[in-house]
Formats: C-alpha cells, sequence, structure tokens
C-alpha cells in the first residue's frame, strides 16, 4: 500500500512537472508568436515611412525638375523676344534704308546719287527711300570739307 501511495505521489509529482512544462511550453511559444507579429509590425511600419519617404523625395524632385523646365522656357522665349526685336529693327533699318545698311549705302553712294539726280524716271518709292536715307546723307556729309562746306 505504501508502495501504492508512493508510486501515486510520483505518478502525481510526473503529471504536475508535465503540467508545468506544458504552461512554460505554452507562454514560450505566446512569446515567441507575439515577438514575431511585433516584428511584422515593425518592419510594415518601416516600410510604409520608407514608402511615404520615397513619394515626399518623388514630388520634391518632380517639382524641381518643373522649375527647370519652366525656367528654360522662360529663357527660351525671353531669347526669342529678344531675337525678334532684334529682326524687327534689322527689317525697320532695311525698310528706312532701301534695304541696304549703312556699309552699302556708303560704298554705293555715288551710284545712289546718281540714281537720285536722275529724278522723274525713277519708282517715287524707291526715289524717297534713298533721298531720306540716313546713311547716305551721312556719306554725303563725309564727302564735305567740314570747313568750306564744299564737297570733295
Amino acid at each position: 500500500e505504501e508502495y501504492r501511495k508512493k508510486e501515486a505521489e510520483r505518478e502525481k509529482n510526473r503529471r504536475e512537472k508535465k503540467m508545468q512544462r506544458d504552461r512554460e511550453t505554452a507562454e514560450v511559444l505566446r512569446y515567441q508568436v507575439q515577438q514575431r507579429e511585433n516584428q511584422k509590425r515593425i518592419e510594415k511600419e518601416e516600410q510604409l515611412a520608407l514608402a511615404e519617404k520615397f513619394k515626399k523625395d518623388a514630388e520634391v524632385y518632380q517639382k524641381i525638375k518643373q522649375q527647370e523646365r519652366e525656367e528654360k522656357i522662360r529663357q527660351r522665349d525671353k531669347v526669342q523676344e529678344m531675337l525678334n526685336q532684334q529682326i524687327a529693327m534689322r527689317d525697320m533699318s532695311r525698310k528706312v534704308e532701301g534695304g541696304m545698311s549703312g556699309t552699302e549705302l556708303r560704298m554705293n553712294a555715288s551710284l545712289l546719287r546718281q540714281v537720285l539726280h536722275k529724278g522723274p524716271e525713277v519708282p517715287e518709292d524707291l526715289y524717297n527711300k534713298i533721298s531720306t536715307s540716313d546713311a547716305l546723307n551721312r556719306t554725303e556729309d563725309e564727302d564735305m570739307d567740314p570747313r568750306t562746306h564744299v564737297k570733295q
């Protein structure tokens, strides 16, 4: 009988030890599962933060590129406007000068003066352009002696 009591006691102790081990094992497993879930949550938060940072960086990059494109367009438009003004000034001076530059007028001054002396035989618009030409008039002034105002 004492043997049975001891055997029952040992069996009881063995069951209690097994239950204790099972509880400890379950607690360790719960802890590990909780750790894995926490790690997954942290990784997901980090991924979301990184994705947000990339998104903001991409937006900033796009804004910078857009500003650069707009600045290039402004510069191109500014250069185009300057070129248009220069072309308009050149065209205006050619209209006034009869399509010849000041240098061309000075080089052809004697021929142009001969055309002016023909008078009515020269078409009126050509006659007016030549006679009102500043460059030709300057050439005539340059041909005159500044002291006597007589042609040299």
